[in-house]
């Protein structure tokens, strides 16, 4: 009963607790279980009775939170390795609707699972005590470091502050934003202001102040794991080529927007810039924020799967751990059915932090980023994902 009483106090609300107390008053204390369980059972059934009609009279799903018991195995089965890939987006699938009263081994797909993560991850703060353990662990991550944990692609620090400062119709738009992105993006905020990446001109002005500030200051860009920061130019030189092929490519494009997701690729590519012309991880970076502005269009599923293959980002890693093969077909196929699961299976306030309401392609492609660094920490993996792949 102390350890109940401990567990209470940390991790329930207080209208929760008033619900047992209630229950519990049967009789006497607990000195017929029988009575007890029936209150409880009537007391469930009727808070999800209701919520299920609010959802209904509302046109809206019904999901809830899976229960946390683990599956008496450790690990769950290797992967399929047949041509054809192990996960779609099933029509008849509703998630989490589990029986509140259920009993005995617990299991998850591993498409459901990536449903609860982003789930659980929206909703931290109100599911506190129906987390496991490798939830709790990698929402402190999150909390810490948005940038490198957060499977929501806008909801960080850095992405809020680039939203904000940056204009798309600036002339020094793209310039700008390809220089944050190198330069700027995951350091601490008043770094990042400090940096001027809305007013700077010229690239001799944006090395003279990320100069000054090196001197004092860690300006290795962390965010993307790895060893990208190695790859950073730090010579005036190169960073005149990054900021004057954006220059040059807004000029291309200005009276043809919005380019084409090929075209704008083959362009960047072209234009003989340090990490974005032989740097196929940093062209996904640099052509989502493109798309998010409207300036690119979106890419196809095969044009995006072809694009994560050259990279091999963390989100190729991402896709193995749920079980894809990485051919390019597959990886289209999964995009496709990933992103219609989500948009789908998503609680609508969950889908509310997405762009517009809804998970686009280069959401999937971050989210199965996260998936890839989820699980290689022994303290936040997934039993119900494979462990990451090299």
């Amino acid at each position: 009963m102390s350890e109940f009483l401990s567990y209470a106090h940390r991790n329930l609300t207080g209208n929760q607790i008033a619900e047992i107390a209630a229950a519990l008053d049967v009789g006497d204390f607990l000195t017929d279980l029988g009575p007890l369980y029936e209150k409880m059972g009537v007391l469930l059934n009727e808070m999800h009775k209701v919520e299920q009609k609010t959802a209904e009279d509302n046109s809206q799903p019904h999901p809830t939170i899976p229960p946390i018991r683990r599956p008496s195995r450790p690990h769950r089965k290797p992967a399929q390795t047949s041509s054809a890939p192990p996960l779609t987006a099933s029509t008849n699938y509703r998630p989490h609707q589990t029986d509140l009263t259920e009993r005995g081994q617990i299991e998850r797909s591993p498409i459901e699972e990536l449903v609860r993560f982003i789930t659980v991850s929206a909703l931290a703060q109100n599911i506190d005590g129906d987390r496991d353990s490798n939830e709790v662990q990698y929402g402190i991550l999150i909390e810490n470091h948005p940038e490198m944990y957060s499977p929501f692609r806008e909801k960080n620090p850095s992405y809020q502050l680039l939203l904000s400062t940056l204009k798309r119709n600036d002339p020094f738009y793209l310039s700008r934003l390809m220089m944050w992105r190198i330069y700027g993006f995951g350091l601490d905020v008043q770094l990042q202001k400090r940096l001027q990446l809305g007013v700077i001109k010229t690239v001799q002005e944006f090395y003279r102040t990320w100069s000054n500030l090196a001197k004092t200051n860690d300006l290795r860009i962390t965010a993307y794991g790895g060893q990208y920061y190695q790859n950073v130019p730090q010579s005036l030189e190169e960073m005149t080529k990054i900021w004057n092929g954006g220059l040059k490519l807004s000029s291309a494009w200005k009276d043809r927007l919005p380019q084409t997701f090929k075209d704008a690729e083959k362009s960047i590519v072209s234009a003989g810039m340090p990490m974005y012309t032989g740097g196929p991880f940093s062209r996904v970076l640099l052509l989502g924020d493109l798309v998010r502005a409207g300036i690119v269009t979106t890419p196809t599923d095969n044009e995006m799967a072809t694009l994560l293959l050259k990279a091999k980002s963390g989100a190729t890693r991402g896709l193995k751990a749920l079980g894809w093969e990485l051919e390019v077909q597959h990886v289209a196929e999964a995009l496709h059915s990933i992103r219609g699961t989500l948009n789908e299976q998503l609680l609508p306030s969950v889908k509310d932090l997405f762009y517009e309401g809804k998970v686009g392609v280069f959401d999937v492609e971050h989210i199965l980023c996260k998936v890839s660094r989820k699980q290689t920490r022994r303290g936040t993996k997934s039993s119900f994902w494979a462990g990451r792949s090299a």
